[in-house]
């Protein structure tokens, strides 16, 4: 049945390519933390209106998984503020429902993506982060969120993996303290 969902999200156009054998998308995610420790979400612009995501993207050939990290933060949110203060252990994936399956735009059809996690502290202010710094903003807006409600805000078919990323990053961002970072 799932090799049927991959053939059925190529309805837009028959010129996309099919990966029968990585059908995930590599990716990163960016979790990321403030100083109130409370988790930044954002509102597509596309899609679903009233489910939050983090920012996350696709890793380019060639490329690293910070460099991609960096890249899409950047792109997303307009800032690169950020201090690296972990990596998930794992790589999580979640699958795409039907609806995103028959309208991706990647060339290659895949059935979700497959990421690894980033968990970053925001260096900044509230005013360094922009939406609009590119000529197509993936974001119309962003909340921080309270740890323990993130995976209910979330987007549905990603409440399973964000779940999962509080319980791996929890310690780590109750633990935080920015002087052990300093110098």
């Amino acid at each position: 049945m799932s090799d049927l969902k991959v053939l059925n999200c190529n309805l837009n156009s028959k010129y996309k390519k099919y990966n029968h054998n990585n059908q995930y998308r590599l990716g990163v995610g960016a979790f990321i933390f403030n100083k109130e420790k409370k988790v930044l979400l954002c509102q597509r612009n596309d899609k679903i209106k009233t489910a939050l995501q983090m920012p996350q993207g696709g890793i380019d050939a060639n490329e690293s998984e910070k460099e991609a990290l960096f890249r899409e933060l950047k792109e997303e949110i307009g800032t690169n503020d950020f201090l690296i203060i972990d990596q998930s252990k794992k790589m999580y994936k979640y699958r795409f429902p039907n609806y995103i399956l028959r309208h991706q735009n990647y060339d290659i059809c895949y059935m979700g993506q497959k990421q690894t996690w980033f968990l970053l502290y925001f260096a900044g202010y509230n005013q360094a982060i922009n939406l609009l710094s590119t000529n197509k903003p993936e974001f119309s807006s962003f909340i921080w969120c309270e740890l323990n409600e993130v995976p209910r805000c979330a987007v549905k078919f990603k409440r399973k993996m964000y779940k999962s990323l509080v319980a791996e990053f929890s310690n780590k961002i109750a633990n935080f303290n920015i002087e052990n970072y300093i110098n």
